[in-house]
């Protein structure tokens, strides 16, 4: 496979390509360049090159890198139009890639108008309502018995939540029969065989000591003895888990002097009629698949997609010729970024899409050896299989995250045994990476890039291995003393992460690091829908949707208690006007911003990222935007933590991302729970070991265990650590429970071998009272800054006028929508107008008289007026970067005359005098310089952005209650 080289003028950009990114070699910086040279090179627009990726932050940063890249290279036509249209980039997930085609063909696509969101809100609520109807209305004997149904969970809750995760489950589950059914293929079954004796049941654990069969086996033993039962009978056979589950070799007694094989014989031909109808997995697998089936017609009917039913209706869709060219015409490149987490449904919209009719460019991008997510149905196969479709291969070879000597060494480790991440029937080789030149890491002490920490011990009963007593007396201690004697020596807790297996083991961890004064972060299982922020932002939608009394006072009541709304008739009032304006999900969010703490500040800014980003993709209403909303139930809350602290992650969460020191911890665990379920290619089997399509998904799970060991041992940049616990007993592993390294095994070289050690508290010491500090509270910086955020607001007294006109933000605020109105129509009736729209305490002939002023009054120092211009654009909003933020905003009025620009804000403060210097008082005290300066920046921008040749003149500053002799102040524009 030869290397690909995207700032080498010679490679060829066009063509279908297969690019493997190795851990670490720059796969990123290959997507944003190779979009920067396809609109360079080739004429591209950027909105005819589609990137698609696999989660929402991966499209944020994906954005944000292409901007930066496009921003890097000589200014040209394609290059502005690209930055232009940025925003307009079309980089989505799967889902949303899929949603938006969709939506934007619904014609096409015979989909209707109905699809609300990649993710519907109503989806899990239909499904619940379907298994609480199943409880109501579909229980019969001739389906269930009361014995089966009698097994399953007594928690309603609990029982709901069971049946919901097997309907959601992609692929299909086994079919068992009903209990009648059953009943009836019993009594077949045991007419043909031959009578047994109790004398025959040489097993262990079914006799006590006396001989007897223990209960129920007593019981089950006489019903077994029956060549025909009645249905009570049968219900009391299967009541509990069969006596047959013990006739087998393993278990047969080592005193037994009978041959088995009858007893065998009589096992395999009732057990699998038995085993199914006393299992309550089985009656929940068969509740499931009849709600299943009914809550489809239902979803059908209301027209709504569950998330991966978006991807099947989009293949389906794409048997549409029209649909299908509709999509295809609108792109001339394509690049599938994370190719490896890729299934068959995907793979199957992408090859139909630019490959079946091939597309200009198309790239593949990802690495077989990170394919560890088919919990979340992701087919290495399909990878594999799709190389056969492209025509060009090649590979990212240069590994730039790591120091050179951690590279030399972890290719010396994967090269101890190349074929580890082979499959049970694909060969799939490590291939070693260059490192560029580049300078190590200097440590304090003599260990090597790749350290081991070894425990020899043997495994005795523990189920777990290693035990969480193991882990507390011997792992834990090892990285806490790591950690702290580097961060003696210039190194930050921030540099560490430790790489777990799962939450428990995360949990476990980080008590231990806090109990020896270490700062740990983690990311957050606690679900944002029990914040109370979730609950603020939902009352905010709902309120912007139906501005009524009652769901403005249920959004007041997170900041006003029930008296205090009872005695402020003025609040509900202003805040339902408020409400009833016409505003953008960006306004009402900045408007009603007020978080008392710093978690709901991280909450507030979190859930509003979220929507503005759901918005900004899918062109969402308000409605949409609250059923997206309620999708995100499951979503966790977003880390508040010292930045200066350990990260503790699981292995999958680690993926794609890099940390200076790593403790590879999660690699050690066995996996000793079982499913009740494993999933083999498209189905869900009932887990047997000794079944052979279950030995297979096993053999598939150790190998994903090996991909998962490749990950978690690519995330280190300088130092790498990797725990091994040897069991000294050597006893044979179970298929599908060795760890990750068991799998590996590795030859260690520079390694710790460790003992137990007693773990000592830390001393605990009476309190010194000392008075408390003055409270601070630090919240961290906006994401998004508008000119009132950034104003330095000055209190000054002010005199107290009289002036026909009312003070305060009202008529400000009345007089700009005013204005407004007027701009946007130059027909206009003024004077219907301000009778139509002016409450009745606002005196009309003052108004009328004012806006009269302010089109028909001289715009000093020039001599025309606004009547006279021609091309007026008022409230124009306006958005760009200023790293590390964003700058957000509307602007009163621009207008375009004598060849220049010009930029226009309405005042309506109440000045003492309206002549040079109290406006010039005016403007610093509001620091209305800053407004023009951020107004005249955004402009400029864009007239770069758009070739326009005209330039900036200045901006006017008019005071209304000033005009017609004096108001109006002018700044011209000296960026130059």
């Amino acid at each position: 496979m030869k290397t690909f080289d995207v700032l080498d003028p010679q490679t060829t950009l066009l063509g279908h390509h297969l690019l493997e990114a190795s851990a670490g070699t720059g796969k990123t910086f290959a997507i944003e360049h190779i979009t920067a040279r396809l609109i360079l090179e080739h004429d591209f627009t950027l909105d005819e090159i589609l990137i698609v990726t696999f989660t929402r932050a991966a499209t944020r940063e994906l954005k944000t890198r292409i901007r930066k890249t496009l921003k890097s290279k000589p200014p040209s036509f394609n290059l502005d139009r690209a930055l232009a249209l940025i925003d307009q980039a079309q980089i989505y997930t799967i889902h949303g890639f899929c949603h938006r085609m969709l939506t934007e063909y619904a014609f096409e696509s015979q989909m209707g108008f109905a699809l609300l969101s990649e993710e519907e809100a109503d989806y899990r609520e239909i499904l619940k309502s379907h298994i609480t109807d199943f409880f109501r209305t579909s229980l019969n004997h001739s389906e269930y018995s009361t014995a089966q149904l009698a097994t399953l969970p007594g928690d309603k809750e609990k029982l709901i939540h069971k049946i919901l995760s097997l309907v959601e489950k992609e692929g299909e589950f086994p079919s068992y029969p009903s209990f009648e059914e059953a009943y009836y293929s019993y009594l077949s079954a045991r007419k043909n065989l031959s009578p047994i004796t109790l004398e025959q049941l040489e097993f262990n654990k079914i006799k006590d000591l006396s001989g007897n069969l223990k209960s129920p086996f007593d019981t089950q033993w006489s019903l077994l003895q029956k060549e025909t039962l009645t249905l009570e009978e049968f219900e009391t056979l299967t009541a509990e888990p069969s006596l047959l589950e013990y006739w087998t070799l393993e278990n047969l007694s080592k005193k037994a002097t009978l041959d088995p094989t009858p007893l065998y014989n009589f096992r395999d031909a009732l057990l699998p009629v038995l085993q199914p109808t006393a299992s309550p997995l089985c009656t929940l697998v068969r509740i499931a698949r009849t709600v299943r089936t009914t809550a489809r017609q239902t979803l059908e009917e209301k027209e709504i997609l569950a998330p991966n039913d978006i991807l099947k209706k989009m293949e389906e869709c794409l048997k549409i010729p029209t649909f299908r060219s509709k999509v295809r015409e609108r792109y001339r490149a394509a690049i599938i970024d994370e190719f490896q987490d890729t299934d068959p449904i995907q793979w199957n919209i992408f090859k139909t899409l630019f490959i079946d009719d091939p597309i200009p460019a198309l790239y593949l991008v990802g690495d077989p050896k990170q394919s560890i997510y088919s919990f979340r149905s992701a087919d290495i196969y399909t990878y594999l299989s799709a190389q056969k479709s492209v025509s060009q291969k090649a590979h990212l070879d240069t590994n730039y995250r790591s120091d050179p000597k951690l590279i030399q060494a972890l290719n010396h480790l994967f090269s101890q045994n190349k074929e580890f991440l082979s499959l049970p029937d694909a060969p799939l080789s490590f291939h070693p990476v260059n490192h560029p030149e580049a300078e190590d890491r200097i440590f304090p002490d003599d260990k090597e890039p790749i350290h081991y920490f070894i425990y020899e011990t043997e495994k005795k009963r523990e189920k777990a291995w290693p035990s969480p007593a193991i882990e507390q007396s011997v792992f834990f201690p090892f990285i806490a003393s790591e950690i702290h004697a580097l961060t003696k020596h210039n190194f930050n807790y921030s540099d560490f992460a430790v790489l777990v297996k799962d939450r428990y083991q995360a949990a476990r961890l980080k008590n231990y690091l806090e109990s020896q004064n270490i700062p740990t972060q983690s990311k957050s299982t606690e679900a944002i829908i029990n914040t109370p922020t979730f609950n603020l932002i939902r009352s905010l939608l709902e309120a912007l949707i139906h501005p009524t009394e009652i769901t403005v006072k249920r959004f007041l009541s997170f900041s006003t208690t029930h008296h205090e709304l009872k005695n402020n008739e003025k609040l509900l009032t202003k805040t339902l006007a408020q409400f009833s304006r016409p505003q953008t999900l960006h306004e009402a969010l900045r408007t009603f911003y007020n978080p008392d703490d710093l978690d709901a500040h991280s909450d507030y800014l979190f859930l509003s990222e979220l929507l503005l980003e759901h918005q900004l993709e899918t062109h969402a209403t308000l409605p949409e935007l609250l059923d997206f909303l309620l999708t995100q139930k499951e979503l966790p809350r977003r880390p508040l933590s010292d930045p200066n602290s350990v990260t503790i992650m699981t292995i999958h969460m680690s993926k794609g991302l890099e940390f200076n020191i790593v403790f590879a911890l999660g690699l050690l665990n066995r996996y000793t729970g079982r499913e009740d379920f494993i999933r083999h290619q498209k189905e869900w089997l009932l887990f047997e070991p000794k079944h052979a399509k279950c030995q297979a998904a096993l053999q598939n799970q150790e190998a994903e265990k090996l991909r998962q060991l490749y990950v978690a041992l690519t995330r280190a940049k300088h130092r790498l650590y990797i725990p091994l616990l040897v069991d000294t007993s050597h006893s044979p592993i179970p298929l599908g429970q060795a760890s990750p390294l068991e799998l590996f095994n590795p030859t260690p070289t520079d390694a710790t071998y460790l003992s137990p050690q007693k773990l000592t508290p830390i001393p605990s010491q009476p309190p010194i009272l000392q008075p408390p500090l003055p409270l601070q509270q630090n919240y961290p910086t906006h994401f998004l800054h508008s000119y009132s955020s950034l104003a330095q607001t000055h209190h000054i007294p002010q005199p107290e006028l009289t002036h026909e006109l009312p003070k305060g933000p009202e008529t400000g605020i009345l007089l700009h929508s005013l204005l407004e109105t007027i701009f946007r129509d130059p027909n206009i009736d003024i004077p219907s107008l301000l009778k139509q729209e002016l409450p009745s305490h606002f005196p009309y002939e003052t108004t009328l008289n004012l806006i009269q002023h302010a089109l028909h009054t001289p715009l000093a120092p020039h001599s025309f007026t606004l009547a006279q211009v021609k091309h007026l654009y008022p409230e124009v909003e306006f958005f760009y970067p200023d790293p590390p933020n964003y700058i957000k905003g509307y602007i009163d009025l621009i207008f375009f005359h004598q060849n220049q620009y010009f930029l226009l804000d309405w005042k309506t403060n109440l000045l003492p005098s309206y002549d040079l210097s109290s406006l010039q008082q005016a403007m610093t005290e509001h620091d209305y310089h800053l407004q023009s300066s951020l107004y005249q920046t955004a402009l400029i921008r864009y007239l770069s952005q758009t070739h326009a040749t005209a330039p900036l003149a200045g901006t006017y500053y008019i005071f209304l209650r000033g005009l017609p002799s004096a108001g109006i102040l002018y700044l011209p524009n000296n960026s130059g």
